[in-house]
């Protein structure tokens, strides 16, 4: 599949947004390379995104700094990506990133992130006097990629189409 465009995105992430409020956490650390890819069409083998009300802070480490530029001022940019590269380990960044954004209660994706993830992210946060609290959440992303979007409906179709003309050519 090619990379969303920036409108199906910019609906993702509003929809994505939506069930973060309702969740009531101010921002949602997102791990699952599905969801990544989903929210910021990101293909590459390492990322973590931190949705916030506002903005998109995208981890990753050098090797993808190259991909993400690339994607700026084309139709497949992500709206309100802000790249983060990796100094030293990611979860010593993912920490500082949180911090940084300062926000009450932190989401995450408690099927993607380990339970000794958890408790050391927890602790660090602590260690900096950060009042942040994570807070556990389930199918966020994945309840918005079931519905499937105009673009998605398009790819689908365009699929079928081109298969379809493979399938008499056997026949």
């Amino acid at each position: 599949m090619s990379h969303a465009p920036t409108a199906a995105l910019s609906h993702r992430h509003r929809i994505v947004r939506e069930a973060i409020t309702a969740a009531g956490v101010d921002a949602l650390v997102v791990t699952a390379l599905p969801n990544v890819l989903y929210l910021t069409n990101f293909t590459g083998s390492s990322g973590i995104a931190i949705v916030a009300a506002d903005r998109i802070r995208f981890v990753t480490d050098f090797r993808y700094v190259t991909a993400i530029a690339a994607m700026r001022g084309t139709p497949h940019e992500c709206p309100g990506l802000e790249p983060v590269v990796v100094e030293g380990s990611y979860d010593v960044t993912l920490a500082a990133e949180i911090e940084a954004l300062a926000p009450r209660r932190v989401g995450f994706e408690a099927a993607h992130l380990t339970v000794a993830r958890c408790n050391w992210l927890e602790a660090t946060l602590r260690s900096r006097s950060a009042s942040v609290s994570l807070v556990p959440t389930e199918q966020l992303v994945e309840r918005a990629r079931v519905r499937k979007d105009d673009y998605e409906i398009a790819t689908v179709r365009e699929a079928a189409r081109r298969l379809s003309v493979v399938a008499r050519e056997v026949a």
